[in-house]
């Protein structure tokens, strides 16, 4: 991340370790990646990793033309 890149949106997603429910978490994170977001930063529990995720500002370039 530079230091003037713009965030949309933050997220928060744990995944837990249990053999069960892991799962849950990682399909969720799987999702986010796919619409666009981006792992910031992660932190490891005891009983699971919580993720913080980012979703930048779209840059549209403008191209100016002579007229």
């Amino acid at each position: 991340m530079t230091l003037h890149e713009k965030i949309h949106r933050v997220m928060f997603i744990g995944v837990e370790f249990h053999p069960q429910r892991y799962k849950i978490g990682q399909d969720e994170i799987n999702r986010a990646l796919d619409d666009g977001y981006e792992i910031l930063w992660d932190y490891k529990y005891d009983n699971g990793v919580e993720f913080c995720l980012k979703k930048p500002v779209k840059k549209t370039s403008k191209v100016e033309h002579d007229g």
